[in-house]
């Protein structure tokens, strides 16, 4: 998990999962959810406004966005998935990779 400073006087930001790649400079900030309601969109948002706050090749990296629900997400939030190129997994796709032979 990565804890990143805001501006001065606000509150830390908390981004649950990023992977860095520096020989590509690609970067992928995921947020988890293990709520029994469906995720809505403003968890997109706000992972995609504290991603921001991380100081690492800012205007060169390349970004990736994902989130993981427990139980899956709100129409509103897979309509701004889709136009704002997150990727949304629930635990269903899990399970499914947990069924595959390696």
């Amino acid at each position: 998990m990565g804890r990143f400073r805001g501006e001065k006087g606000k509150n830390t930001y908390e981004i649950d999962i990023v992977a860095l790649n520096e020989n590509t400079k690609d970067i992928l900030f995921c947020e988890c959810k293990w709520e029994n309601k469906k995720t809505d969109a403003g968890v997109l948002e706000d992972l995609q406004k504290k991603s921001g706050f991380v100081n690492w090749y800012p205007g060169e990296r390349t970004e990736y966005f994902a989130v993981i629900s427990k139980a899956g997400f709100t129409r509103r939030a897979e309509k701004f998935a889709e136009q704002e190129g997150f990727l949304l997994f629930d635990l269903g796709d899990f399970e499914n990779v947990a069924d595959t032979d390696f």
